[in-house]
């Protein structure tokens, strides 16, 4: 029986299965060992599982060590542009569109309120057109 428990046991932290840990703990009579949550942070349960299966678990994990070394660029050019070769890199000749747009150009406006002319954009072009003169005498400032 306790054959079979140390067996359940080793299978449950092999993966991390909690309900099989517990199965296997109340085959072998041991009390399972619960902590109350931290105030923060995650719930964690704390079983006590035999020292023999504990050791046996971590002498099966094997970790690297030592330091990184960088062995150099192992990229070799196995030539996939194929014929085409220098050609295929360069950027093709093309000629620029042409730039025939009219100039900018400020246009003449006339103030509604205190018929004053003003050189502004063309997209105030509007009939109720106010200068900033104007504007900061309704507004209070």
């Amino acid at each position: 029986m306790k054959e079979i428990a140390k067996e359940l046991l080793r299978k449950a932290i092999l993966l991390n299965d909690e309900e099989l840990m517990a199965m296997a703990n109340s085959l072998l009579g041991e009390p399972v060992v619960e902590t109350k949550p931290a105030k923060r942070g995650r719930k964690k349960k704390v079983q006590d599982t035999p020292a023999v299966v504990q050791q046996e678990y971590v002498s099966n994990v094997s970790s690297k060590s030592g330091p990184v070394k960088w062995t150099g660029n192992k990229w070799i050019d196995t030539g996939e542009l194929g014929e085409l070769g220098n050609e295929a890199k360069k950027t093709p000749k093309i000629a620029p569109t042409p730039r025939n747009r009219p100039k900018y150009q400020k246009i003449n406006v006339i103030c509604s309120v205190c018929n004053t002319s003003v050189k502004t954009d063309p997209i105030h072009n509007t009939e109720f057109f106010k200068c900033d003169k104007c504007m900061r005498r309704m507004l209070g400032k």
